[in-house]
Parts: C-alpha cells; sequence; structure tokens
C-alpha cells in the first residue's frame, strides 16, 4: 500500500468512524471540499492540502504526525463497512506479543486440563 493510500485509508477510517457521508465529511473540512474530492483523498488519487489534512486529523482526534509519517501495518480485519484496520507498527508488535502469550497461556491450561482427565482414567 502506497503512503497516498495509506493516509487516504486513514481519512476514510476518520470519516466512517464520524459517521458521516463523503459530502458532509467535505463540508466540515473546507466549504470547497466536495464528495468526489474526498472520494479522491480516501483513494489515495490526491491527498489534502496541509490546511486539509490538519482539520482531518483534529476530526479524528489523530496526531497529524501518526497519520503521515508513522510507520503503520494495516492487519485484515473489518470495521463498520469492510474496512481493514491500520495501526502503528509499535501497537501491532505489542498485540502480537499478547496474542502469543494469550496463546500460550490456553496452550498450559489445556494440557493441564488433559493431564487432570488422564490421571482420573
Amino acid at each position: 500500500m502506497s503512503s497516498k493510500q495509506n493516509i487516504g485509508l486513514q481519512i476514510k477510517i476518520i470519516r466512517k468512524q464520524l459517521g458521516l457521508s463523503m459530502t458532509e465529511f467535505g463540508k466540515l473540512i473546507d466549504e470547497k471540499a466536495k464528495s468526489g474530492t474526498v472520494s479522491n483523498w480516501e483513494t489515495g488519487k490526491n491527498l489534502p492540502n496541509n490546511r486539509r489534512l490538519k482539520r482531518i486529523s483534529e476530526l479524528g482526534g489523530v496526531d497529524l504526525g501518526e497519520m503521515i509519517i508513522e510507520p503503520k501495518v494495516t492487519i485484515p480485519g473489518f470495521v463498520n463497512d469492510s474496512l481493514p484496520v491500520t495501526i502503528s507498527k509499535s501497537e501491532y508488535i505489542r498485540l502480537k506479543a499478547i496474542e502469543r502469550r494469550y496463546n500460550e497461556t490456553k496452550k498450559e491450561e489445556i494440557e493441564c486440563l488433559q493431564m487432570n482427565e488422564l490421571q482420573q482414567h
């Protein structure tokens, strides 16, 4: 996924989380921004100018630097209407570590249950 597409995906996620149509979202950003403009941003065809990008990050409660600079990882999955979830790489690594610990704990629990069942027979 290109940088433009990644930023576009983040814009789409922000708009969807706000529950706004492209037209409504565009009006909140800039009175001149129409639905076609928002569509071009979301697909990565074009990017908003710095002023608009700052406004989008404010509406989404996202740090502008995080939105455009921090490396991202797109996780297959769905948010609302089939949007992949995009998180920072450091958060992805943290979540994978939690998942690994959880799976190890579950495996140990299953092994203990199996041992108990064998001992009871």
